[in-house]
């Protein structure tokens, strides 16, 4: 187990505990009833809330700031050989905070790409489905980086270019080939893409 302390986090910790705290003082003292249960009540027979337990809120302040963090990768110390494929404990902090990256990407899987359960029983086909899963969500990525120089989203730039097109009109007999026009904001989103 390796433990880090952050102080945004004791301070998050704290603000946190603080609203909670006084949240229940309130509702202890307007004598509302407490829907759901907290570890700082001080409870009688029967559950009746009599108070707040300083002494539960004093013991919880210790911890603020702390995280841990379970592993079953090795671990370096100090007096080991540096070639054995060890990892520093701040390696391992830093890949767990790049964690929100990689549920973004399922979120976007989910959502955007509107990726669904399909139940296939060839093992060829799953490969190729999830090669085309994943296919797509690395050129999302891949755009999603060239357009963070640009102030134009992701989203918005799939609205954009979901408008720009060409096609044929046909009026009785009569074809007329139609091409919308290219306004500025594509030219840009064109520009970057194309030029990386």
């Amino acid at each position: 187990m390796i433990v880090d302390y952050s102080l945004t986090r004791a301070k998050k910790d704290n603000y946190n505990r603080e609203r909670l705290v006084k949240k229940l003082e309130e509702k202890i003292n307007s004598k509302k009833p407490l829907i759901r249960k907290s570890k700082y009540l001080i409870l009688e027979n029967q559950g009746t809330v009599t108070g707040v337990d300083t002494q539960k809120v004093e013991l919880d302040k210790r911890h603020d700031g702390l995280k841990g963090y379970w592993t079953n990768l090795k671990l370096e110390s100090k007096d080991q050989d540096q070639s054995q494929n060890k990892n520093e404990p701040q390696e391992i902090i830093d890949q767990y905070h790049n964690l929100w990256k990689v549920e973004k990407a399922f979120r976007m899987s989910k959502s955007d790409l509107q990726e669904r359960l399909i139940f296939h029983r060839k093992l060829k086909r799953i490969r190729g489905h999830l090669l085309i899963c994943f296919c797509s969500l690395l050129v999302m990525k891949e755009v999603e980086r060239i357009l963070a120089q640009t102030e134009i989203s992701l989203i918005k730039a799939i609205e954009i270019l979901g408008k720009v097109g060409q096609g044929e009109a046909i009026i009785g007999a009569i074809k007329i080939p139609i091409e919308s026009e290219l306004d500025p904001k594509v030219k840009t989103i064109l520009d970057h893409i194309l030029g990386h």
